[in-house]
């Protein structure tokens, strides 16, 4: 494996193009965000962003599952109550600011596998804490998952205009468990 001329680990190198990406795509959007402007606020050339990332939708999944897994790490090993979507909730709220990236990955999708793959695990992570969310309720489990997911995505599509997911999800399992659960700010 060739190694970069100022011999910083590529773990380390990946590292700090994904957090520039992450900053750039937040305050510029993902369109306005060339590749070269990366490269250049990591002070690396185009040649070897790309040597890291062979496309932007490769720096796109790498920034969304950055933003998960760091919900992730922030929850630690807290576990939800029964019937408590706290959790849920929380890493939503958590992931609010990726809201843009995240109907970016709706309109990437179709056209890219690494993004597909990306998504998918947004996903599974959205419906793991729904299901921990539900231990030990009983009913239909499975249906409420899905119907977290389905708002969830629904509100989050291009050009959707609806309430924040987080808030509808709040009250599904407010109406749902007749729980009043708290989103910390």
């Amino acid at each position: 494996m060739p190694r970069n001329r100022q011999h910083i680990p590529r773990e380390q190198r990946v590292d700090e193009l994904v957090v520039a990406a992450d900053e750039l795509f937040l305050t510029r959007g993902f369109a306005k965000t060339a590749m070269s402007d990366i490269a250049a606020s990591t002070g690396v050339t185009n040649g070897a962003l790309y040597w890291y990332f062979p496309t932007k939708d490769h720096i796109l999944a790498a920034v969304m599952d950055r933003a998960v897994n760091l919900e992730i790490e922030r929850h630690g090993d807290r576990i939800a109550e029964v019937g408590d979507p706290t959790l849920l909730l929380e890493g939503l709220d958590g992931l609010r600011r990726y809201r843009q990236l995240h109907m970016t990955m709706h309109e990437r999708m179709s056209h890219s596998e690494v993004v597909l793959e990306a998504h998918d695990r947004f996903i599974d992570w959205m419906r793991k804490m729904a299901r921990d969310a539900l231990v030990g309720h009983t009913g239909e489990n499975d249906i409420i998952v899905e119907l977290v997911v389905a708002v969830f995505e629904g509100v989050n599509i291009p050009g959707a205009r609806a309430k924040p997911a987080y808030e509808l999800i709040q009250e599904l399992f407010r109406q749902v468990f007749n729980v009043d659960p708290s989103v910390a700010r």
